[in-house]
């Protein structure tokens, strides 16, 4: 039995002696075959102690003021840590910390335990149907590296949010509030997002064209139509294609 055999085979069954509350088969356990393969489907990847992490308090918050993503509540999503795909793991975002949790099942205090991963290890993950990615050192917008959503990924162009939550104390009230920032990548360096003005002059041998098309969509980001700047960034995405 090789090493990497050997090591899976002992944790299945120490994980499994720790919660004795759990069943696992063994259908289909082949010492000779996929181990790695077996032991994901058997115990779940979610439950793997691979998952670099300490535990972490979550920090008191409002249903409508939070400093969550989306809300402060647990969401299933997908989850890649150190170059390995976790699904169906139950993620929180704090945007205003820019951390992401996962709730542990494989510890034993309790079953919904908060967990801080290893931040620089999670390479990307995907909670409210929106795709993260982490963006390091120099290849990080102005904002700095961290966990940045990618809003639309083209042929010739990207787009980046950062979302933000930024604190602030109104009438004794703990208040988060939205500021988030908005990068156009072009295949060689990030550009601020300000306004539809931005792509004109990111590419003025289109500008003609994504101005009359522009004046049609009436969008701004700042009144939050994120849908209508995906539509003008497929616009532009295409007129590029077809120079």
């Amino acid at each position: 039995m090789s090493k990497l055999k050997y090591f899976l085979f002992t944790a299945f069954w120490c994980v499994n002696l720790a919660d004795l509350s759990a069943q696992y088969t063994t259908t289909g356990l082949d010492l000779d075959g996929d181990m790695a393969a077996w032991y994901d489907a058997a115990i779940g990847q979610e439950k793997s102690p691979v998952l670099e992490g300490t535990f972490y308090k979550l920090e008191h918050a409002a249903l409508d003021k939070n400093p969550y993503f989306k809300g402060a509540h647990w969401a299933n999503g997908h989850l890649t840590f150190n170059g390995q795909s976790y699904d169906q793991v139950s993620l929180l975002y704090n945007a205003f910390r820019n951390l992401l949790l996962i709730r542990n099942t494989a510890l034993q205090l309790s079953s919904i335990e908060p967990t801080l991963l290893n931040q620089q290890k999670v390479d990307g993950f995907t909670i409210h149907d929106r795709q993260f990615v982490h963006l390091r050192d120099s290849l990080a917008p102005s904002h700095g590296p961290g966990f940045y959503e990618k809003f639309y990924d083209g042929d010739s162009i990207q787009f980046y949010i950062k979302r933000i939550k930024n604190e602030y104390i109104r009438a004794n009230r703990v208040e988060f509030v939205d500021e988030d920032r908005f990068y156009l990548f072009d295949g060689q360096k990030y550009t601020k997002f300000a306004n539809k003005n931005t792509l004109y002059k990111t590419f003025p041998e289109i500008k003609a064209e994504l101005k009359a098309y522009g004046s049609s969509l009436k969008t701004n980001l700042k009144r939050g139509d994120e849908e209508g700047v995906l539509k003008l960034l497929r616009y532009c995405d295409n007129l590029l294609m077809k120079k």
